[in-house]
Formats: structure tokens, C-alpha cells, sequence
């Protein structure tokens, strides 16, 4: 009888187990009593809430430029300028932006090859943050040195975040782009892109 007894609890000890639930047997051996274990619900609030972080996190973020991005950054860039006592250029969307080394953006885009930190990258004019490069170019802004020397900002979205990419490059069909590291610039953009369309 007692080994009857052991298989039966031994056997509701193991469905306990698999279950998510603890079994406790009396002193006496006459009565049991099962718990609900707390571990597998746990585990459900757990599965729950990651699955949801990953259905929000598959959810494409679409940045777009508009006017009003446009004429913030136009009067950051204004400012930033006064502070550097520098001469900006802006490109218009319209006419090509000549550098001073004769080079025009955005022609260059699909004539050139551009790399950065080592690698070819795909980049090209995209105002409306259609996706098309790894980098869309919203917005273009230059400043010519003496001897063909230029400090070109391209203003680009990049798996979107803002990035601001530099073309300092002064000859040749490889521009080598540099990422700007002025904290000015960088949170201006930030901001730019942060705020939402209205």
C-alpha cells in the first residue's frame, strides 16, 4: 500500500514540475497539497512584454524634411555661421551648389564615390527621407576656403538617426566623408529631427 502511495505522489510530484506547480506532502503522509509556482507567471508577464517590445520595435520610423525643419536648421546654420564668421551657402533644391573646386552638389552624388570611416556608402539628395541611400541628403550647406579648399555639410538621415557627414575632399572622383564632431551642429540637428511634425 505504501508503495502505491510513493508512485502516486511521485507521479503527481513530476506533473507538478512540468506544470509550474510545487507539491507538499503532510508529516504524516495523508495529505497533499499543490501550489501554484509564481515562476511561470513570471515567465508569461515576461514573454508578454518582450513580444511587445519587439512588435514596437519592428515598426519602421519615417522622418521627413519639411519647411519647417528647413527654416529651423536655416537659422541655426545662419547663427552657427555669425559665431565662426564664416560664409554658408545654402543648396536651394533647385540650382547646383558649386564648390570651390568646381565640384557640384548634388550632380556629385551619381558621378563621384563616397566613402566613410573606410567604406564605399550609398548616398544621394532625398529630401523627403524617401529611404533610397544608406544616407538620404536632406540638407546641403557650404562654406569655400582659399585653393580649392571647402567644408560642404550634408545633413542625412542614416537607419533613422541624423548624422552630419563633411566633404572636405578637395580633388578627385573619391570624396572621403568625415562625421562632423561639432556638439553645436550636432544638437541643433538633433533637435530638428526630434521635433514633431505638425
Amino acid at each position: 500500500m505504501k508503495k502505491i502511495y510513493l508512485i502516486g505522489a511521485l507521479t503527481l510530484s513530476l506533473a507538478g514540475i512540468t506544470s509550474g506547480c510545487s507539491l507538499h506532502v503532510s508529516q504524516d503522509g495523508k495529505s497533499l497539497e499543490i501550489n501554484k509556482s509564481s515562476s511561470s507567471q513570471v515567465k508569461h508577464s515576461t514573454s508578454k512584454k518582450s513580444s511587445s517590445q519587439s512588435a514596437s520595435e519592428q515598426q519602421p520610423q519615417t522622418t521627413k524634411w519639411d519647411k519647417k525643419r528647413d527654416t529651423s536648421l536655416n537659422q541655426a546654420m545662419q547663427k552657427y555661421a555669425q559665431e565662426k564668421k564664416i560664409k554658408l551657402t545654402k543648396y536651394d533644391g533647385q540650382h547646383d551648389l558649386k564648390l570651390a573646386n568646381a565640384r557640384l552638389y548634388p550632380e556629385t552624388f551619381k558621378k563621384d564615390n563616397f566613402y566613410f570611416e573606410g567604406k564605399k556608402i550609398s548616398i544621394g539628395w532625398s529630401p523627403q527621407g524617401e529611404h533610397k541611400y544608406d544616407y538620404d541628403v536632406m540638407s546641403i550647406y557650404n562654406h569655400d576656403g582659399t585653393n580649392g579648399s571647402h567644408e560642404t555639410y550634408l545633413f542625412c538621415l542614416h537607419d533613422n538617426k541624423p548624422i552630419i557627414l563633411m566633404d572636405t575632399t578637395k580633388v578627385g572622383k573619391t570624396i572621403n566623408l568625415v562625421r562632423s564632431n561639432d556638439k553645436e551642429l550636432n544638437n541643433n540637428f538633433t533637435q530638428i529631427m526630434a521635433t514633431p511634425q505638425v
